[in-house]
């Protein structure tokens, strides 16, 4: 019989899922941002913010690691909406909508 341990082939599992952010941890709190928003990061009225392994981690995620997301209420804008059919906004407006003009032509 030939015993075979492959577990020093592959990198540790991460640790410090819960100092998320600290530089002794191996994960970092990332919030989704187009940049459309500002610094508000403030979307559809929540403010999400999600665990994630650091790109320089030399580590993996054990089998039972979920991301761990915190999720907390803000105050919608203008941004959050869209314009109804028939409406508009002016290009790079965060403004109202507009009801567009048209014209029935009748022949």
């Amino acid at each position: 019989m030939v015993y075979v341990d492959f577990a020093n082939l592959h990198e540790p599992q991460c640790k410090g899922v819960d100092i998320a952010g600290d530089p002794t941890s191996d994960y970092e709190l990332w919030t989704p941002n187009d940049g459309r928003f500002g610094e508000n990061r403030c979307f559809l009225g929540m403010h999400k913010t999600f665990t994630r392994r650091k790109q320089s981690a030399k580590c993996f995620n054990g089998e039972d690691h979920e991301g761990v997301s915190k999720i907390e209420p803000c105050t919608c804008t203008e941004m959050d909406f869209e314009c109804d059919i028939g409406y508009f906004r002016e290009s790079g407006s965060s403004g109202p909508c507009i009801l567009q003009e048209t014209r029935l032509t009748q022949e």
